[in-house]
Protein backbone atom coordinates (compact mmCIF):
# COMPACT_ATOMS: atom_id res chain seq x y z
CA UNK A 1 0.00 0.00 0.00
CA UNK A 2 1.20 3.50 -0.79
CA UNK A 3 1.07 6.24 1.80
CA UNK A 4 0.84 10.02 1.67
CA UNK A 5 1.30 12.57 4.44
CA UNK A 6 -1.71 14.74 5.22
CA UNK A 7 -0.72 18.40 4.76
CA UNK A 8 -2.94 19.41 7.71
CA UNK A 9 -2.17 17.00 10.54
CA UNK A 10 1.01 15.51 9.03
CA UNK A 11 -0.14 11.94 9.72
CA UNK A 12 0.42 9.22 7.15
CA UNK A 13 -2.66 8.03 5.25
CA UNK A 14 -2.92 4.90 3.15
CA UNK A 15 -3.81 5.41 -0.51
CA UNK A 16 -6.45 3.00 -1.74
CA UNK A 17 -5.87 2.00 -5.39
CA UNK A 18 -8.71 -0.57 -5.50
CA UNK A 19 -10.86 1.58 -7.79
CA UNK A 20 -7.92 2.57 -10.01
CA UNK A 21 -7.48 5.94 -8.30
CA UNK A 22 -4.15 7.71 -7.85
CA UNK A 23 -2.43 6.21 -10.89
CA UNK A 24 -2.82 9.10 -13.36
CA UNK A 25 0.20 11.37 -13.37
CA UNK A 26 -1.64 14.17 -15.21
CA UNK A 27 -4.32 14.93 -12.64
CA UNK A 28 -4.63 15.60 -8.94
CA UNK A 29 -7.13 13.56 -6.96
CA UNK A 30 -9.05 14.35 -3.80
CA UNK A 31 -8.47 12.40 -0.61
CA UNK A 32 -9.84 12.63 2.92
CA UNK A 33 -7.44 12.22 5.83
CA UNK A 34 -8.31 9.21 7.97
CA UNK A 35 -7.00 11.04 11.06
CA UNK A 36 -8.27 14.67 10.90
CA UNK A 37 -11.07 14.16 8.30
CA UNK A 38 -9.87 17.13 6.21
CA UNK A 39 -9.79 16.88 2.43
CA UNK A 40 -6.61 17.48 0.43
CA UNK A 41 -5.34 16.89 -3.07
CA UNK A 42 -2.85 14.19 -4.05
CA UNK A 43 -0.58 14.45 -7.08
CA UNK A 44 0.99 11.28 -8.50
CA UNK A 45 4.60 11.25 -9.71
CA UNK A 46 6.24 8.43 -11.62
CA UNK A 47 9.94 7.76 -11.16
CA UNK A 48 12.25 5.91 -13.53
CA UNK A 49 15.26 3.84 -12.57
CA UNK A 50 18.04 3.27 -15.07
CA UNK A 51 20.72 0.61 -14.88
CA UNK A 52 23.60 -0.02 -17.26
CA UNK A 53 24.54 -3.43 -18.58
CA UNK A 54 27.62 -4.53 -20.48
CA UNK A 55 27.05 -5.05 -24.21
CA UNK A 56 30.28 -6.50 -25.61
CA UNK A 57 28.66 -6.78 -29.05
CA UNK A 58 28.45 -2.97 -29.20
CA UNK A 59 32.23 -2.83 -28.70
CA UNK A 60 33.49 -5.20 -31.38
CA UNK A 61 32.72 -8.52 -29.70
CA UNK A 62 30.27 -11.00 -31.28
CA UNK A 63 26.58 -11.04 -30.40
CA UNK A 64 25.30 -13.79 -28.11
CA UNK A 65 22.45 -15.04 -30.31
CA UNK A 66 19.74 -17.00 -28.51
CA UNK A 67 16.61 -18.54 -30.07
CA UNK A 68 13.41 -16.56 -29.59
CA UNK A 69 10.65 -18.71 -28.13
CA UNK A 70 6.98 -18.04 -28.65
CA UNK A 71 3.68 -19.49 -29.72
CA UNK A 72 3.03 -20.66 -32.32
CA UNK A 73 6.56 -22.03 -32.51
CA UNK A 74 6.44 -22.10 -36.32
CA UNK A 75 6.39 -18.29 -36.40
CA UNK A 76 9.53 -18.04 -34.25
CA UNK A 77 11.66 -20.71 -35.92
CA UNK A 78 14.91 -19.21 -37.17
CA UNK A 79 14.51 -16.00 -35.15
CA UNK A 80 17.18 -15.05 -32.63
CA UNK A 81 17.81 -12.26 -30.11
CA UNK A 82 21.14 -11.12 -28.67
CA UNK A 83 21.21 -11.63 -24.90
CA UNK A 84 23.33 -8.48 -24.51
CA UNK A 85 21.66 -5.81 -26.66
CA UNK A 86 18.26 -7.32 -27.59
CA UNK A 87 18.97 -6.95 -31.31
CA UNK A 88 16.98 -9.49 -33.31
CA UNK A 89 17.76 -11.33 -36.50
CA UNK A 90 16.02 -13.78 -38.77
CA UNK A 91 18.28 -16.60 -39.89
CA UNK A 92 15.77 -17.63 -42.55
CA UNK A 93 15.89 -16.24 -46.08
CA UNK A 94 12.68 -14.55 -47.28
CA UNK A 95 11.90 -17.73 -49.24
CA UNK A 96 12.37 -19.93 -46.15
CA UNK A 97 10.23 -17.56 -44.08
CA UNK A 98 7.45 -17.64 -46.71
CA UNK A 99 7.63 -21.46 -46.84
CA UNK A 100 7.43 -21.68 -43.03
CA UNK A 101 4.39 -19.38 -43.13
CA UNK A 102 2.71 -21.41 -45.89
CA UNK A 103 3.45 -24.70 -44.09
CA UNK A 104 1.91 -23.35 -40.90
CA UNK A 105 -1.20 -22.12 -42.73
CA UNK A 106 -1.52 -25.53 -44.40
CA UNK A 107 -1.19 -27.22 -41.01
CA UNK A 108 -3.94 -24.99 -39.55
CA UNK A 109 -6.25 -25.60 -42.49
CA UNK A 110 -5.82 -29.38 -42.12
CA UNK A 111 -6.31 -29.25 -38.37
CA UNK A 112 -9.36 -26.97 -38.57
CA UNK A 113 -10.91 -27.70 -42.00
CA UNK A 114 -14.36 -26.32 -41.12
CA UNK A 115 -13.02 -22.99 -39.90
CA UNK A 116 -10.59 -22.64 -42.77
CA UNK A 117 -9.29 -19.46 -41.15
CA UNK A 118 -6.89 -18.68 -43.97
CA UNK A 119 -8.20 -19.69 -47.36
CA UNK A 120 -5.18 -18.84 -49.48
CA UNK A 121 -2.08 -20.51 -48.10
CA UNK A 122 0.03 -18.75 -50.72
CA UNK A 123 -0.70 -15.28 -49.35
CA UNK A 124 2.42 -13.15 -48.93
CA UNK A 125 3.66 -12.31 -45.45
Amino acid sequence: MDKVTCPYCEEECEINHDDGAFYNEDEQEEMQCEHCDKYFMVATSISYYHEGYKAPCKNGEPHDWQPIHGIPIEIFKGKERCSYCDEERDTYTPEQRQKAHNDYVEYLNKKYPKERAIKNSQQKI
